[in-house]
């Protein structure tokens, strides 16, 4: 909305003019008359125009017209006119109220334009405003420099950044100088790339400012203008920023140590806790062989069943440690489907069948048999969802089948459904039954065994392998879980599961020279009955050294070797064992690591230093004839040839 003129205006134009016109009047009554008194009066009409617009125009004109028809009158006779008066007055009346016509259209343009131009300089100070609040807010300000003469314009955002003087003008220069030292080389590189090939920059510096020497972060980016020959730029104070990363990094570092610690309390800790535990399965197990009564039998399993539990959970809580730490890595692998199922199915038929349990398994048909997947987690995952069911579950069935969800080229789909007709779980539980130490159990029932890990272990694994979990479940009425997981098809897979019988356990030959390394000496004993009740023949070593001796002076068909052992670990034992020439006829001798470590890259790390297997304490008597079995088929040694006797140490 323009301005209005103000009153002062209009009139200070008339005003103007009656005094010429009165000084006219004044100068003619004296006797001198001027010849042409319409230049002063058009000069005053336009000017009254240009400052007062049309309406100060017009009154002018009609003042002066009055002033002329007196002014040129005959003497003596007012209103009469020569012709050559009468032709002024004509001349007068068609000419200035165009002039004014048009200068006033002139002044209401101008008075236009200077309003437009007022509004405008009004915009730029409040854009200024803003932008110099939002640089205060974002701490950042801007900067130019004009290549054709080096003048460097800079905000006021940017002047309170670097500490400049407000007052003072500064030089290019003079700024170039504000960064520490060790950034300047790289700050000269980048003006030079700027300037000389147009490349914009955005770095990261320290300065030191002037103003009170304080060491702050700065952003700047900086850009080429071809059309006024300017290079222009932000800066931005990061000091905040900077010590949030470095917080946060420091903060990544702490978590980190935090996990390497617990890493290393757990790994110590599975080796305290197995190591005893190993002695008591291996204790329990050698009273198996000793034909003890029914009722020591009764014992002897209640007993045995309790340190399979508690290995069992502590598997459980390094599992879910490792989870947490990110320390397990899904490693897919060929696998088949037939062999997965039986091995479940062999594990937990005597459990089913002692609790009068139906337990089925169903494989729809159509779905191949060899699979690619982290067969290890696939079990583990199964092993705890059919182990809670067949728990939870007093009377009815447990069944496991599997489905084909989606088929395509080299991809496969799979649902594992886990279905029992236990207590089912209270329905305010099943939103927090995946969660750590969380058991679904009413308080109407006894207690049961566990500490409710498995299925948040189960969740957690299964995310790892981009499945995922559902559960369905009414109290009293049972539990259902589905388990969908991707799987990869191999170049040629079987067309179909076979649901063949169990395989036969395999057993070793009897008779093979073991050298067992073991510094735990119940450990020792029990492993070595073990041993010996298959039919080897076993030497004890007390430490990695001594089991070096002992490899040197004799012939072994296998070694079985502790991990922690003072003297000379399990570890470097077998090294030397691989390495030295002193063992070169021995080199193939196969040894298998037998340690209370479980964590992961533990197996890996035995198996890069040469070993042929892995056991995990406590030591099963299963799984130890298996192992020998297997090792001793792939490494296809044979029976080595016995030493001569010798003395052997006792454990």
């Amino acid at each position: 909305m323009q301005k209005k003129t103000s009153w002062i205006k209009i009139l200070a134009g008339p005003l103007l003019l009656i005094s010429i016109e009165a000084v006219l009047a004044f100068l003619a009554a004296s006797g001198f008359v001027v010849p042409t008194p319409v230049l002063f009066l058009s000069l005053a009409i336009v000017l009254s125009a240009y400052l007062g617009g049309f309406a100060a125009g017009a009154l002018s004109v009609g003042i002066t017209f009055l002033f002329l028809l007196y002014y040129w009158s005959k003497p003596g006779q007012f209103l009469a006119y020569t012709p050559r008066d009468i032709s002024r007055i004509t001349i007068f009346l068609m000419t200035m109220p165009a002039m004014v016509f048009l200068v006033g259209m002139l002044e209401k343009k101008n008075r236009i334009k200077l309003f437009e131009l007022k509004e405008k300089t009004k915009e730029l100070e409040e854009s200024k405003e803003r932008l110099q609040r939002a640089e205060l807010v974002a701490e950042t300000g801007n900067w130019e420099v004009a290549l054709s003469d080096g003048t460097l314009s800079t905000s006021e955002g940017a002047r309170r950044i670097y500490g400049m003087d407000p007052n003072r003008h500064y030089t290019l220069r003079e700024v170039q100088h504000i960064p520490l030292p060790q950034y300047r080389p790289m700050l000269d590189a980048a003006l030079t790339d700027l300037v000389g090939r147009r490349i914009p920059y955005n770095v990261t510096f320290k300065i030191r400012r002037p103003q009170d020497g304080a060491v702050i972060d700065i952003n700047s980016r900086a850009s080429y203008d071809s059309t006024d020959n300017k290079i222009f730029g932000t800066i931005q104070d990061v000091t905040a920023q900077k010590q949030i990363e470095a917080d946060l990094i420091e903060s990544r570092q702490r978590a980190e140590l935090a996990n390497s610690a617990k890493t290393e309390f757990l790994a110590n800790m599975s080796h305290e806790i197995r190591t005893p535990l190993n002695g008591i399965l291996g204790m329990l197990q050698a009273l198996e062989d000793t034909a003890p009564s029914a009722e020591q039998q009764r014992f002897i399993g209640a007993a045995i069943r309790a340190s399979r539990r508690l290995a069992q959970l502590l598997n459980d809580i390094l599992d879910l440690s490792r989870i947490e730490a990110g320390k397990i890595r899904i490693t897919p692998g060929p696998f088949k489907l037939s062999e997965l199922v039986a091995s479940i199915e062999e594990l937990f038929s005597y459990s089913a069948r002692k609790k009068g349990l139906s337990l089925s398994f169903s494989v729809a048909s159509g779905i191949p048999n060899d699979l690619l997947g982290d067969a290890v987690r696939i079990r583990q995952i199964l092993f705890n969802l059919i182990g809670n069911a067949i728990k939870f579950t007093n009377q009815g069935s447990v069944s496991l089948t599997i489905e084909p969800i989606r088929v395509e080229e080299q991809r496969i789909r799979l649902l594992f459904t886990v279905a029992d007709t236990g207590i089912g779980i209270p329905e305010t539980l099943m939103a927090h039954i995946c969660e750590p130490f969380t058991q679904a159990r009413p308080d109407t029932l006894p207690p049961t065994q566990g500490v409710g890990l498995g299925l948040s272990i189960v969740k957690k694994l299964t995310r790892l392998m981009n499945g995922e979990v559902t559960l369905e479940s009414r109290e009293g009425h049972g539990t259902t879980v589905s388990l969908s997981l991707p799987l990869e098809l191999p170049q040629q897979p079987e067309t179909a599961v076979t649901r063949d019988a169990p395989r036969p356990v395999e057993i070793p030959a009897p008779g093979l020279r073991i050298l067992l390394a073991e510094d735990d000496q119940i450990s020792a004993i029990a492993c070595r009955h073990l041993l010996e009740h298959m039919g080897h023949v076993v030497v004890t070593a007390a430490d990695g050294r001594q089991a070096l001796d002992l490899f040197a002076k004799e012939n072994f068909d296998l070694v079985f070797m502790d991990i922690q052992m003072p003297t000379l670990d399990g570890v470097e034992a077998t090294r030397e064992m691989r390495n030295r020439d002193a063992y070169a006829d021995k080199a193939d001798t196969p040894i298998i690591a037998m340690t209370a470590y479980a964590m992961d890259g533990d197996a890996q790390r035995f198996l890069d230093a040469g070993m042929n297997g892995y056991i995990a304490k406590p030591v099963e008597k299963a799984t130890l004839r298996e192992t020998i079995a297997r090792v001793m088929r792939e490494a296809g040694s044979g029976h080595r040839r016995p030493s001569p006797a010798t003395e052997e140490p006792q454990p």
